[in-house]
Parts: C-alpha cells; structure tokens; sequence
C-alpha cells in the first residue's frame, strides 16, 4: 500500500497507522493487523485485517471497530456529498488557506490581561476576608440559655387558663428580654 501526498500535514499528525505483516492466519484467514494510534483521542486499535484488503475494506473496518466506540451513528457519517463540498470549498478559499496552519493570534491583549489579573486579585482579596470574619467566630463562647420554659415579665398566667400552681411541675425562670440579650 502506497502512502497517498494528498492527506493533510495537520490530519496525519493525529492519527498513525502500523500494519503488521506475515503473521500465521487466523481461523477466518486473518493475517495481518492494522494498528491505529488516534493522537487527539489518545487511543489505540488492534484491528485484524487480510493482506488482500482495498482501501474501501479499511474504511469499512475503520467504521466498525472505531467509529462505533465514540457513539457516533453511521447514518451521519456518508462521503456522498463529500466531493461537491470540498470542491466548492476550494474553489471559494485557496489551497494555502485549506490546507496550512494558521500562525498563532494572540486572543488576549494586555489590557484584558491585566483586567483579568486585577479581578483574580479582587477574588482572593474577598476570600481571605471571608476566611478571616469566618476564624474569628470559632473562638466565641457561646451561651447557650436552656430554659424549659420562658415566661416574660410582661405574661400574665391569669390570661392562658393554667392556675399559677401548674407551673411548679416544671423548672421556671423568668426572664426579661433585655437580660436575656446580655443588657441590664
């Protein structure tokens, strides 16, 4: 199998092929294997191939073993229309445009950079003043008021219906509300 100059530089980067000749057939008259190594993926494949194969086979191999991984339906995937795209995309943009690597542009400019530096500065700021008000609530002692029951100054026993006397079964305090926040 010759290698074909038509593929592009930037398609054959990502995707390597091996074939491994001469081994012993297979009980199906396998006998050689395909070795596939898709760079972008990062991933491999052992596809067993005959040494008689046309390139249609290994397309149609590729479309079995491969494609079918990546939950990609073989209905979407057709070369039927492929020949008039391509060639109504040459004949609209260059050769040179088509098929080279475009030099790098730079998608930030300083002022958006040091933008972007000064609201990171701006983020960490925030959180080291959240970090800080949160560690200052860890060493507060807590008073924990455990009343069974509050009675304000201002309730009247008369207005609930319940005598005075059926408070003695239960611990009572009687607490203003000024105390109660610390005041006097």
């Amino acid at each position: 199998m010759t290698q074909d100059d038509s593929i592009p530089p930037w398609e054959s980067e990502d995707l390597k092929m091996v074939f491994i000749l001469g081994l012993p057939c297979t009980h199906r008259q396998y006998d050689s294997i395909w070795v596939t190594i898709d760079r972008m993926t990062k991933s491999m494949h052992f596809i067993l191939v005959k040494a008689s194969y046309s390139a249609k086979d290994y397309v149609r191999n590729y479309t079995q073993e491969v494609v079918k991984l990546h939950s990609v339906p073989l209905s979407i995937i057709s070369d039927r229309f492929g020949d008039h795209f391509r060639k109504d995309l040459v004949l609209k943009l260059s050769l040179a445009q088509l098929f080279t690597r475009r030099p790098m542009v730079t998608l930030l400019g300083p002022e958006l950079v040091h933008e972007a530096m000064e609201k990171v500065q701006l983020i960490k700021d925030r959180l080291k003043t959240a970090q800080s008000r949160q560690k200052s609530y860890t060493g507060v002692r807590r008073e924990i008021l455990s009343l069974s029951l509050m009675i304000s100054s201002e309730l009247d026993t008369s207005k609930l219906g319940v005598p005075p006397a059926g408070f003695g079964m239960y611990e009572t305090k009687v607490v203003n509300k000024a105390m109660a926040h610390g005041r006097r």
